[in-house]
């Protein structure tokens, strides 16, 4: 009976040693410093609407570009990255701002030795006046960058407002420049 608890021990120890490595290396930290040039098309969750007032709204974003810098350490020159962020806002035809941290992930692709993807996980605020948005950027454990956005890249500012206007604007091409103040790490 003494040998059938010890080897029941072992064995629990064993699986929950063996079962938590995989948990550990998915959450390996990644640290990225210095700048990024990144384009893509945002998409509200309603279009934006002609009025004064903040109407709460969610957006996402989905693009691809460059970063120049250190990544965990190493050097990298435009780097290929992925970015895709989500978050709730509120705004309108004219401003805009985040009502909370969106998420977002800036996805090394390949990583600096040409390995895996590496993933930099990032809190994001902003602020939008007509066509401009100035960004907060924070690693998830760590680190700062800003940002500037715009929307006039592949429209003009009169066929932004004439969809606004409509009630009609929910996707839009967006431009973005950041970098760290701190290395960004999660």
């Amino acid at each position: 009976m003494r040998y059938r608890f010890v080897a029941a021990t072992v064995a629990a120890g064993a699986l929950a040693v063996l079962g938590t490595a995989p948990a550990q290396a998915a959450h390996r930290e990644h640290s990225f410093e210095g700048g990024c040039a990144i384009h893509g098309v945002t998409t509200l969750g309603q279009p934006l609407q002609d009025t004064t007032d903040l109407v709460p709204n969610t957006y996402s974003y989905d693009a691809t570009g460059t970063c120049t810098g250190s990544l965990d350490g190493k050097a990298v020159l435009n780097a290929p990255i992925t970015a895709v962020g989500h978050g709730p806002c509120a705004g309108n035809c004219y401003v805009s701002k985040t009502t909370g941290p969106g998420q977002a992930t800036f996805t090394f692709v390949n990583g600096p030795g040409h390995g895996d993807d590496v993933p930099i996980d990032v809190r994001i605020n902003f602020a939008v006046v007509l066509t401009e948005t100035q960004f907060e950027i924070e690693g998830t454990k760590s680190g700062t960058a800003t940002g500037h956005g715009t929307f006039l890249t592949g429209s003009d500012l009169g066929s932004l407002l004439s969809g606004c206007d409509a009630g009609t604007l929910q996707v839009a091409p967006f431009d973005l420049w950041m970098a760290t103040a701190t290395p960004l790490t999660s």
